[in-house]
């Protein structure tokens, strides 16, 4: 499953947001939009650069799996014996939440996630791939910094490479 594309949507004072016709589709095993099994329930946690993210359980357990590998490539990944690793631990644990889709398409996001993320009425819903990616707008054109994408991904590219270079 992948979610693609982007829209802009409101979220009403209890944190509710409607998830896109199209993200709920590739919810269910079918790809249509019927109703999603009662106990079929989304992760909902807060990313590094406080992006609210939304993932199935299923995809949520490998985004843990992969931070919390002990070993990644041969190379030490996560230390649970050092103390700034558990806090961040800790601190993913306090920013995730379960939410099921209600009757009208919609998740709660939990008033913590809504706090740190910023979140107000209107929220930028994209689909990330693996998991939906939940804005503000007005934040996530800061974080943004007004590039535009072939400037953002020539200067990102550039980085790569020189990290490469650096590396041999």
């Amino acid at each position: 499953m992948a979610f693609l594309g982007c829209c802009e949507n409101s979220m009403d004072a209890k944190g509710r947001v409607s998830l896109p016709a199209k993200y709920r589709k590739s919810l269910t095993s079918d790809g249509s939009d019927s109703k999603l099994d009662p106990d079929f329930m989304l992760v909902i946690t807060l990313s590094y650069d406080n992006e609210v993210r939304v993932y199935t359980e299923e995809e949520y357990a490998k985004y843990l799996a992969s931070l919390f590998a002990n070993e990644v490539n041969g190379e030490q990944r996560f230390d649970s014996t050092d103390p700034d690793e558990r806090r961040m631990n800790l601190k993913i644990r306090e920013f995730t939440s379960m939410s099921p889709i209600d009757t009208a398409g919609r998740i709660t996001i939990p008033e913590n996630i809504r706090k740190e993320a910023g979140l107000g009425k209107k929220v930028s819903v994209e689909g990330a791939g693996e998991y939906l990616a939940i804005w503000d707008p007005a934040r996530k054109a800061a974080f943004l910094d007004g590039e535009d994408v072939g400037g953002f991904l020539n200067k990102l590219v550039a980085k790569r490479l020189e990290r490469i270079g650096a590396a041999s």
